[in-house]
């Protein structure tokens, strides 16, 4: 789904992203969702992630040719 607020903006893929972030809960303390959101983004991708006992998120992602 797409927030027609950002449609037409540019660089398309950012704002996509951006739209769908946007969308989950993440209030101070609460942020298991966002966090949830993030790991599973990252095992779809086979990209390496590790949570801390804070919360942080830390997804490694290889450096694309050229």
């Amino acid at each position: 789904m797409e927030y027609q607020e950002l449609k037409g903006w540019e660089p398309k893929e950012f704002f996509r992203w951006f739209g769908e972030i946007s969308r989950i809960p993440r209030e101070s303390r609460h942020e298991e969702k966002i966090i949830a959101f993030c790991q599973k983004f990252a095992e779809e991708r086979g990209l390496p992630c590790e949570t801390d006992a804070k919360g942080n998120v830390l997804m490694r992602v290889p450096a694309t040719k050229g």
